[in-house]
């Protein structure tokens, strides 16, 4: 089978009984073969994986993208754990800023929440990686480095920086957990089957704007022309039925006079889409980040 477990590998990437065991990015790649890289495999399956979800993500489709024959993968990548692995680093880094931090902790962590949660919906198969495999590689080192940097002039205990960075996480995952979850109810393709996915081997800003520039047609022209507490679709974009019809009994409930409350709920956007997910998103954020700032000794932020 194509995507069989490998024998033990040893750093030195070979393979064979009692090689030492170790992570794919501590081996350097293999010398590349006639259009077949590491990089162009890992950003094949990026690809599939963004169209279609990790499960169509296999040694056998990617040869097939790359034109290739699936032993000839295994050269640079020895099984699909590791290709998982290779995937979710490359994207971690996706999610490393370029540009300086702001000396302001707060900003600076909003900084970098605000682009977790770009690369997390832009992928939105790596949360499901992440928790499948565990394995913390050189991109995502990077990312947790700079999201402590991000916190370096607090004059706080390091476990208090521990738990800020915890509680942001936990927003921004949650947040983009419930957004994938309405683009899926809406009857949006969670994995982007809005045309031709960008270049994975982009630099993360273009492949950033390039994602950008995708965005109107998958919204349908924005976030604001949906149906107002209806959970109804953008135009163009069918609604899963099923959500439909909890939103029509909700409507029935609340039209019975018995739930004012929940008439009154109705009026509002019910999932998070569009330019209400990006305004939800920004506004927690700032009560989060407001709410720990509040706790913090008085002159834990002074310069």
């Amino acid at each position: 089978m194509d995507d069989r477990q490998p024998e033990p590998r040893a750093a030195s990437g070979g393979t064979g009984p009692g090689a030492a065991l170790g992570p794919l990015w501590e081996s350097p790649p293999a010398p590349p073969g006639p259009g077949l890289t590491r990089a162009a495999i890992v950003g094949a399956a990026i690809d599939i994986a963004d169209r279609e979800g990790l499960d169509a993500v296999s040694i056998r489709r990617v040869a097939a993208v790359l034109d290739a024959r699936p032993m000839s993968l295994y050269t640079h990548v020895p099984s699909k754990d590791d290709l998982l692995d290779l995937m979710t680093d490359r994207v971690a880094g996706e999610a490393v800023l370029t540009e300086a931090l702001p000396t302001d902790w707060r900003a600076a962590m909003r900084a970098i929440a605000a682009r977790s949660r770009e690369v997390g919906l832009r992928h939105t198969w790596m949360l499901r990686s992440v928790v499948k495999r565990g394995n913390i590689g050189p991109n995502a080192v990077r990312h947790i480095e700079q999201s402590f940097e991000a916190l370096a002039g607090l004059r706080v205990e390091t476990s208090r920086r521990i738990e800020i960075l915890r509680a942001v996480d936990t927003f921004v995952i949650g947040h983009i957990l419930g957004e994938v979850s309405a683009r899926k109810r809406e009857g949006q393709q969670a994995c982007a089957a809005d045309g031709p996915a960008p270049d994975q081997n982009l630099a993360p800003e273009r492949r950033l704007a390039a994602e950008q520039d995708r965005a109107p047609a998958r919204a349908g022209g924005g976030g604001d022309e949906r149906d107002r507490g209806t959970g109804a679709a953008v135009p163009g974009l069918p609604a899963e039925p099923r959500w439909q019809a909890v939103v029509e009994h909700l409507h029935q409930l609340a039209a019975s006079g018995q739930h004012p409350a929940l008439a009154e709920v109705l009026t509002e956007p019910l999932t998070l889409s569009g330019g209400h997910a990006d305004r939800a998103f920004e506004q927690g954020l700032d009560w989060l980040l407001s709410g720990i700032a509040a706790t913090l000794p008085p002159d834990a932020a002074a310069a």
